[in-house]
């Protein structure tokens, strides 16, 4: 798995994550769990499988996607649910939308789909308690967005053993 997590403040919009993924407990280099999505961008944590899904299924299709229940809707299209252990619907993966500067929306392996308040940051995969505890103090002990974020994804990689490597963070354009 992996840890994610974005804020929005100030007009900015900030995202990052762990650079390495796992494969059971092997680390493997090169982690990336963003796509573009039209003029949305998707944080991926979960199943490797199912992002590998997104990708093949929606290379090229040229649709707009005018909102983040459109966003949903096309990954339910491409991507197979199964049942979790007590017979809901799961996709297996976890997400966090991007649009603008504006708003995150944070999608949960149900997908349900829930907005992320301005200058909260938001979290998901499996150092993502971690990451909200860091990432919460940081805000409050006066930090900027960025530097918060990154306090927050080096606090998932030094507590979580499936988010290994280094902090990433990258300005949303």
């Amino acid at each position: 798995m992996t840890t994610i997590a974005a804020v929005t403040a100030s007009g900015s919009t900030w995202f990052g994550w762990n650079s390495h993924a796992t494969i059971g407990d092997t680390p493997v280099a090169g982690n990336e769990p963003w796509i573009s999505l039209g003029n949305w961008w998707v944080e991926v944590s979960g199943s490797s499988a199912q992002f590998d899904r997104i990708i093949r299924n929606t290379r090229e299709l040229s649709i707009e996607l005018n909102d983040a229940h459109d966003v949903v809707a096309l990954l339910e299209s491409v991507l197979d649910p199964v049942s979790d252990d007590d017979g809901e619907k799961t996709y297996g993966i976890w997400s966090i939308l991007i649009k603008d500067s504006s708003q995150l929306w944070d999608l949960d392996s149900s997908f349900a789909l829930s907005a992320i308040p301005e200058g909260r940051i938001w979290s998901r995969g499996s150092g993502m308690d971690y990451a909200l505890g860091a990432g919460f103090a940081a805000m409050h002990c006066g930090k900027r967005p960025e530097e918060a974020l990154s306090i927050a994804i080096e606090a998932g990689i030094s507590h979580d053993i499936w988010s290994p490597g280094a902090s990433q963070v990258r300005k949303f354009d």
